[in-house]
């Protein structure tokens, strides 16, 4: 690990010889260093007491590149890394969750197990693990409001990978919606697990405004909690990996684009000079479909990041105003600390 002008190794003796040793020495020390010394600023920005996992492979320079930063981010300060290979081969801590691509494989009830959950301490539970969850299903539903809006498919991934994986269920809960659906099908299963005499990790959450995620998700933890007479402590963790910069860990990033098709700005009349990065959309339709001017309401705050400085953000929350509209184009932009949101059809 390394701090700013710091020396780090000084080589004295013959020129050809010292030439020689500087690309080897420069190439075991400059990648290990780069990263073992952000996974220390990492640590130092989360605290001691969370707990940090790697899940760099798929992004690393290459499979040695993989392999070295797995290592090197477990010297730096990480707690565990999803690198199996790495795990095996330098004897590092090894825990991960799932992707999102495993949620959606999941649509019919015929996709889950129907093993039977051994019970700790409770006897034997006789009916498979899935059954049990869908009969607390509609009651965990009731109390979060997510009776029209949870998606089956996502409960009956959480449900297999519970059923495999009881002593450590972390969900991934985003795939759709997280409050409406990711976490009262996590909290289904984690019900589930605490009848069964296991306890849930916690959650996962790899987009959005992880900040305002976080903190509803623990008062929904903790109102199905109450309202259930059950422990608090019944799967409450929280894990983020998206926009996890060591310079964001006080203030996580929201969501900072719209969805939809990007477009150029077109010819003719000019919107007003935004007050922040100007967002478009593509030829997508008007949902007024008689060529009037229309505006949609913010119902929620909306955080905006710089598309060239990711790590500068703000939020927008206020009133709407209608602004002129840009010839064969579907807008949105912002002036006077508002989101516009403009069509012409």
């Amino acid at each position: 690990m390394v701090f700013p002008s710091e020396p780090v190794l000084r080589v004295e003796g013959p020129l050809a010889v010292c030439q020689l040793l500087e690309t080897t020495i420069l190439a075991l020390l400059n990648f290990a260093s780069l990263v073992a010394t952000n996974a220390a600023r990492y640590r130092m920005a989360a605290g001691f007491e969370k707990s940090l996992l790697e899940f760099g492979l798929r992004r690393a320079q290459g499979p040695d590149g993989g392999m070295s930063a797995s290592r090197y981010t477990y010297l730096g300060g990480f707690d565990a890394t999803s690198n199996v290979r790495a795990s095996y081969m330098f004897g590092l801590p090894c825990s991960g969750t799932h992707a999102h691509a495993y949620v959606t494989s999941f649509s019919k009830y015929e996709d889950m197990t129907d093993m039977i959950l051994p019970a700790k301490g409770k006897g034997r539970i006789s009916q498979p693990f899935r059954d049990y969850c869908l009969e607390l299903a509609p009651l965990v539903y009731a109390l979060t409001n997510a009776k029209e809006t949870a998606v089956s498919g996502e409960l009956y991934a959480f449900v297999n990978y519970a059923a495999a994986f009881p002593n450590g269920f972390v969900a991934l809960i985003d795939t759709y919606d997280v409050l409406l659906s990711g976490l009262p099908n996590f909290l289904v299963v984690a019900i589930a697990l605490h009848d069964h005499g296991y306890a849930a990790k916690g959650i996962r959450l790899d987009s959005g405004d992880l900040a305002y995620y976080s903190k509803e998700c623990r008062a929904m933890m903790h109102h199905v909690a109450n309202k259930l007479n059950l422990s608090r402590r019944t799967g409450q963790g929280a894990s983020h990996s998206e926009h996890a910069s060591r310079t964001g860990q006080d203030a996580l990033p929201g969501q900072d684009a719209l969805p939809g098709q990007d477009a150029l700005p077109g010819q003719g009349e000019q919107p007003p000079q935004p007050d922040v990065p100007l967002v478009t959309y593509g030829d997508a339709g008007s949902p007024a479909g008689n060529g009037s001017t229309v505006a949609l309401a913010l119902t929620k705050k909306f955080c905006s990041r710089s598309p060239n400085k990711t790590t500068k953000s703000t939020y927008l929350e206020s009133e709407l105003t209608l602004s002129p509209v840009m010839n064969n184009q579907h807008l949105a932009w912002f002036t006077n600390s508002a989101i516009l949101i403009m069509f012409q059809s």
